[in-house]
């Protein structure tokens, strides 16, 4: 069998609010991501997905769980062993102008990770590939710094640096969001563009529902640091068997102003500080029952997992 580009075991992720007191992002999350795929990792702010990013780039030692990268445990890696392994996994943030040295040209920005990974001169052509790769043109725009470009040519200059060191994994942090809807739609092209010419793997974290369906192959919905249900992008956002994950189709925007025929969300979401017992979406749930206030679900299935005692019956298509 192929090794998974990403395979996250058991993740765990506190803080400590200091009296014994810790914020509970990420909880037992595992999750697989295989080579040449867009996984999306979506759910409300505040839920863990960028917790989990930040664990994944090893910029976060986890509590418990393992990361591994085409099977190296990142999580037991430390100093130049780390540093040499950070070539196979490259971030793309979610602030295109802020995530870029406001002093450097663009080719200085892109050799820049050449220079740490000790690759080989020469480098120009490198550079130039890989900025025609997204969309821009060496000869207008190596030579500019940040603030001489428009947020989504920063973004492009992000991606570029991104997949310059040919990654196995990229995790990409809400980096549409800053965006407006026509560059964002460019940006998202790009990432298809960019798995495709690279075959690089893509962990995809997002809020926005829509992203999510037009880019990604699958999708894992994430409440109060869990994952409650995962599958084909598809199935799970055609067919929802979490009541969570019918909630936020369900309050997703329609053009024709029809009003959905699910349940809304009840309330909102429960303290990471000290989370309810059982299935932490039961406060909230319109189908819950003393059960689910007592017992936490397990996440089951083979194709399409979800961790529900009272799983929605799929909706048939048609």
């Amino acid at each position: 069998m192929t090794e998974p580009a990403l395979r996250i075991e058991h993740l765990t992720v506190r803080y400590p609010l200091g009296g014994r007191r810790f914020a509970h992002a990420v909880t037992d999350v595992s999750l697989t991501v295989a080579p040449g795929e867009i996984v999306g990792l979506v759910g409300e702010s505040g839920c863990g997905k960028s917790s989990v990013a930040r664990s994944v780039m090893a910029l976060r030692r986890p509590d418990a769980g393992r990361v591994l990268i085409g099977g190296v445990d990142v999580t037991a890696l430390r100093g130049a062993a780390l540093r040499r392994a950070r070539r196979d996994f490259q971030m793309v943030f979610q602030d295109p102008r802020s995530s870029l040295n406001p002093h450097r040209t663009v080719r200085q920005i892109l050799t820049e990770g050449l220079a740490i990974q000790r690759v080989p001169r020469p480098w120009d052509d490198q550079v130039d590939d890989v900025l025609r790769a997204v969309g821009l043109d060496p000869a207008t725009y190596a030579d500019r710094r940040p603030r001489q470009l428009s947020g989504g040519q920063c973004q492009r200059v992000a991606i570029a640096r991104a997949v310059l060191l040919r990654p196995r994994l990229l995790v990409c942090d809400e980096p549409v969001s800053a965006l407006d809807t026509t560059v964002s739609a460019q940006v998202l092209d790009l990432l298809r563009d960019v798995r495709d010419r690279y075959g690089v793997a893509i962990l995809f974290i997002a809020h926005d529902l829509a992203v999510v369906r037009g880019l990604c192959d699958r999708v894992a919905v994430m409440y109060l640091g869990r994952i409650c249900e995962t599958g084909a992008v598809d199935e799970v956002l055609a067919r929802p068997r979490h009541p969570y994950t019918r909630a936020l189709l369900d309050a997703v925007p329609r053009l024709d102003g029809a009003v959905p025929a699910g349940e809304a969300l009840r309330g909102d979401p429960a303290s990471n500080v000290d989370p309810p017992s059982g299935c932490r979406f039961h406060p909230r749930c319109a189908y819950a029952s003393p059960r689910c206030a007592a017992e936490e679900p397990v996440l089951a299935g083979k194709d399409e997992a979800v961790a529900c005692h009272h799983p929605l019956a799929p909706v048939k298509a048609g």
